[in-house]
């Protein structure tokens, strides 16, 4: 995620520290999120490496805003590896679909691949990709919650404190219309080495939000032969675990089902 995320690159010597000797491994667990095709064998090599989750993009911003096919096939190879799996939105705010449209192209392709739906989470980074009228992206990520709570789907967002004040100026209105999760970022570079903690020591409220529920504390790190970026979520917080392994733990030809790690 991030715009520089965004472009991941196998990068061999790029290896970051083992899950075992993270100072809060007791308690965190610990996701991954991608935006390239990764295998179900590949997954199940970052499982058995520690990691509980994967966040997956379903829809990118290329041209007019698209479901991102190679995404819709990762939640089947991060089930098939073992990994709970959630999905993000990467939408194209400048496109002539709206919010709503991008959200319902979203829930369309899901159902139609018989996955079942709860959670998505918007991706609200880059403020150059926004654009400056901060009320237009105001009403555009609204009128994206709103499309999901119609559907009856839970909405986060993917942001940090100095993007959401670049993009809607600190807006807080979210409140109103339904709780809405937070996964920030905060990291000091690209690479292992310029991680921050993986912990949520560094976390300043802003836009409404009193506490975050995952934390991205690491971009680019090469884990299993595949580049990606790593977070952090505590091991009590909404019985995280448990979902995210109940939903793995499904028996053959039952539903996969994205989006309960805090739905």
């Amino acid at each position: 995620m991030k715009t520089l995320a965004l472009f991941c690159t196998i990068v061999a010597s790029a290896l970051s520290a083992p899950l075992s000797s993270e100072t809060d491994s007791s308690r965190y667990n610990y996701a991954i999120d991608v935006a390239q095709t990764v295998s179900a064998q590949t997954f199940k090599c970052i499982f058995d490496q520690g990691y509980k989750t994967a966040f997956v993009r379903v829809y990118k911003p290329d041209g007019t805003g698209s479901v991102d096919q190679a995404g819709v096939q990762n939640v089947f190879n991060a089930h098939n590896g073992r990994l709970g799996t959630e999905v993000y939105v990467t939408p194209s705010v400048q496109s002539n679909k709206q919010a709503s449209q991008q959200f319902n192209e979203v829930q369309s392709a899901l159902q139609q691949a018989g996955i079942g739906f709860r959670t998505v989470w918007l991706q609200v980074t880059s403020p150059i990709n926004w654009g400056s009228n901060q009320q237009f992206n105001i009403q555009f990520i609204s009128e994206f919650f709103q499309a999901a709570q119609a559907a009856g789907v839970n909405v986060g967002v993917y942001t940090n404190w100095y993007d959401w004040s670049q993009i809607t100026g600190s807006w807080s209105g979210w409140s109103t219309q339904q709780a809405v999760q937070l996964w920030y970022w905060s990291a000091y570079g690209v690479g292992p080495s310029v991680e921050s903690p993986s912990n949520f020591n560094d976390f300043r409220a802003f836009g409404g939000w009193t506490q975050g529920a995952m934390k991205q504390f690491g971009l680019q790190s090469n884990v299993c032969g595949v580049t990606f970026n790593r977070n952090a979520y505590s091991v009590s917080s909404y019985a995280a675990e448990s979902r995210s392994e109940a939903a793995v733990e499904k028996k053959a030809g039952e539903k996969v089902v994205v989006g309960t790690l805090f739905g």
